[in-house]
């Protein structure tokens, strides 16, 4: 029994092959092989379909390792972050303690500094009264003699 033929016509240029108009008249199934495409579409897939299911597969499995591969790289870079602004943050802190104790040892020095001057003024003072005082007995004592 032959299958139902299939006509279609194609115009004139769908093949480079073709010189003229061509049509398909029909399939015709040889004797014996009436149910031959029923048949061959529910054997199994060949190798080749399977391998490539199985590539699709691998691939969407491999996407889904990327993505917990980069959730934790992006969690890492995070954290790492956070270590460094922390850091940042000491540091910062251990320098304005240090520029303060810089402060505090200057101004240490700057009142040394005038304590220091202020006792070599007192000591000056008491020379200067002093040698008013022998200015003032020697002119006592011109003015007698």
């Amino acid at each position: 029994m032959a299958s139902a033929p299939v006509a279609s016509t194609l115009s004139q240029g769908d093949t480079p092959q073709s010189a003229g108009p061509s049509a398909v008249l029909g399939v015709v199934s040889p004797a014996g092989f009436e149910g031959f495409w029923e048949e061959i579409s529910r054997l199994p897939p060949p190798a080749a379909t399977q391998s490539v299911e199985k590539l699709k597969q691998d691939m969407k499995s491999a996407g889904s390792a990327v993505s917990s591969d980069f959730s934790a790289l992006q969690a890492k870079v995070s954290a790492d972050g956070e270590t460094l602004k922390a850091n940042v943050k000491r540091w910062k802190k251990n320098l304005d303690v240090k520029r303060t104790e810089n402060w505090a040892d200057e101004m240490e020095w700057e009142a040394s500094m005038a304590i220091d001057y202020a006792i070599s003024a007192v000591e000056q003072a008491k020379l200067a009264a002093i040698d008013a005082a022998i200015a003032r007995q020697e002119a006592t004592d011109a003015r007698k003699g």
